[in-house]
């Protein structure tokens, strides 16, 4: 996000190749801690016999696991349909992720449109979009560190929990009522660092 404030110096392209490389550098991150900290996974067997003491003159078998049932390719629908709080869950969860990609459309659209379509214009628009990440971190972290136990303990739980649909609704009607590039990025920075 910081380095695309810097588009105009450095570059869309670069910028490009940095956040390819980015990705690469993530995969071998991964694939080094799978290397280096990865264990083998114990099966109940080997538990079993490590248990037992081998000077004993009887030895039984270990008994059989447990046939486990294997997930179906509905199961995850079937808990939807038959638990209402599972299908709240996910009402909510959609509906503000539906919520914040209008929004951030939206954002997106005005600002290409603000800046136009031509190389500085493109750069500018960069810039835009590295401050926004800039907002979106700071305030998320201000917020997980500072002010989240603060809430919880103020509104309590079941306040809190309504705090964000709330917000999410504000927003929207702002952005309805005042499509500003402004009105936009704060809206949608605010709602997305609290998520």
């Amino acid at each position: 996000s910081a380095l695309a404030t810097q588009a105009r110096r450095l570059h869309i392209s670069f910028l490009y190749v940095l956040g390819g490389c980015s990705c690469a550098l993530v995969c071998g991150m991964v694939a080094l801690f799978e290397y280096y900290f990865a264990e083998e996974p114990q099966t109940e067997a080997r538990r079993v016999a490590s248990a037992v003491d081998e000077d004993d003159d009887e030895e039984e078998e270990p008994p059989p696991p447990p046939v486990e049932k294997k997930a179906g390719l509905f199961d995850g629908l079937d808990l939807v349909l038959r638990h209402s709080y599972v299908f709240n869950l996910l009402m909510i969860s959609t509906l503000y992720e539906i919520v914040l990609t209008v929004l951030d459309f939206e954002m997106k659209i005005v600002g290409r449109a603000r800046y136009g379509a031509d190389g500085r214009g493109a750069e500018e628009f960069a810039r835009l979009m590295g401050q926004f990440g800039i907002l979106v971190n700071s305030v998320s972290f201000l917020f997980s560190l500072v002010l989240f136990s603060y809430v919880v303990r103020s509104l309590g739980v079941r306040s809190t929990l309504l705090v964000f649909p709330v917000l999410c609704l504000v927003a929207t009607l702002l952005a309805y009522g005042f499509p500003s590039l402004w009105t936009l990025f704060i809206a949608t920075a605010l709602l997305k660092a609290l998520t």
